[in-house]
């Protein structure tokens, strides 16, 4: 059912958005999760422009395969992995929401080497603040403030695209919630996408107010259909249906491929880990930034001379207790892998040593604490040396060291 006219409001609004056909026609490959938020794209489909049909794979119950809720498939697991959602890896393009359909992210095979590509809520975010930054500027009125709200999480590289295109960044606190609020008090146009693509675009009276202005003044055209893009953006949650139009609206209006979208920046290369520890209060962040420690101090400087140590190579760090567990979360980025991993892999020995950790263990690796310390199983199985197993809790195996990490 198509309850208070919601998926004839989305479709009305895209076409609004999209009044010129593009050619060829689409079809947008939707990965469902293996949830019930592939009844509600199916719903959607049918109140669709006829240019852009919506397919929609690992829905419950669905053929060929029986997909599990999030099992291979879905937002977070195709954001997290970088590898195609179940039933889609011979596919060239699609976007991949989760179960209840609050996230999306899209992805695709690359043309010139085949790589899978994900363009995560980073992505996104900065596609949606380019284009409305630049119709905004087109409308003939006082200035309107414009920007995006990010967590500590947010790829570095996109936090340097946004700022080098002089568009005002603010870093909340993990979660939603603190992103919709800072967000909605910050700017007249705030963008705020979780790297999962969690988010959307919140729009002010203000806005709204020029844009019908501009589009009622003689001799003054407001940016075409940007009344129509704006409400498609949910005003309340993340709506992985409507985020999914917004973005395929911009691109069409933009005539942008999704490798030249992917083209905008590229991300850095990050590691996160999870260190257990007996109590994680232990850890408190400042009051101005989740991404500092202002207890323990000495870790906070251990943290410090680390990243330093990484300054030419692009690197961050920063190590963070979880809300709902006694486990740290650690999370590093540089120029390359190797040294993400490195530096992710350094933070989480200071946690071990400075941070009373517990003996469980570090990132998926269950450690024998009697055989050696986290940190050297997890080096030891990099480089190959004897120093007894661990097992991978992605895959269930047991591995040991001489094979490699």
């Amino acid at each position: 059912r198509d309850f208070y006219g919601y998926f004839r409001d989305l479709a009305a609004n895209f076409a609004r958005a999209t009044k010129e056909d593009p050619q060829p026609k689409k079809t947008l490959v939707v990965d469902c999760a293996g949830g019930v938020g592939a009844l509600s794209v199916r719903r959607l489909a049918r109140e669709l422009p006829g240019w852009l049909r919506l397919q929609v794979v690992n829905a419950p119950g669905q053929t060929p395969g029986v997909v599990t809720l999030n099992e291979g498939c879905g937002a977070e697991c195709v954001q997290r992995t970088r590898r195609p959602p179940a039933h889609c890896e011979t596919l060239a393009s699609g976007c991949s929401v989760d179960g209840d359909a609050d996230r999306v992210v899209f992805w695709y095979r690359r043309h010139t080497d085949g790589a899978f590509r994900v363009l995560d809520g980073d992505k996104i975010a900065a596609l949606l603040v380019d284009f409305f930054a630049h119709e905004v500027a087109r409308l003939p009125a006082e200035l309107l403030r414009v920007g995006v709200v990010q967590t500590a999480y947010a790829n570095g590289a996109s936090t340097r695209y946004l700022r080098d295109r002089n568009v005002r960044v603010l870093t909340a606190k993990t979660g939603v919630k603190h992103l919709h609020a800072a967000a909605k008090q910050a700017f007249d146009v705030g963008v705020y996408f979780e790297a999962n693509g969690h988010g959307t675009v919140l729009f002010s009276d203000a806005f709204r107010d020029h844009v019908a202005a501009a589009n009622d003044t003689p001799r003054v055209s407001g940016p075409p259909a940007l009344a129509a893009l704006a409400a498609l953006a949910s005003q309340t949650v993340g709506d992985a249906l409507a985020d999914a139009l917004l973005v395929e609206a911009v691109l069409a209006a933009r005539g942008l491929s999704y490798a030249q979208w992917d083209a905008l920046y590229e991300d850095l290369p990050s590691r996160m880990l999870k260190q257990t520890v007996e109590d994680r209060t232990v850890l408190r962040p400042t009051e101005e930034s989740e991404a500092r420690l202002a207890a323990p101090a000495s870790l906070q400087r251990a943290i410090d001379d680390l990243v330093a140590d990484f300054a030419a190579f692009s690197g961050r760090a920063f190590a963070r207790p979880s809300g709902t567990e006694d486990v740290v979360r650690v999370y590093a980025e540089a120029d390359t892998q190797h040294r993400a991993d490195d530096l992710a892999h350094q933070v989480a020995r200071a946690v071990y040593d400075l941070a009373a950790a517990s003996d469980r263990g570090l990132s998926g690796v269950v450690v024998d604490r009697a055989s050696c310390r986290a940190w050297d199983v997890m080096r030891a199985l990099r480089e190959g040396s004897s120093v007894g197993t661990a097992r991978h809790t992605q895959t269930g195996e047991t591995v040991r060291s001489s094979s490699g990490f």
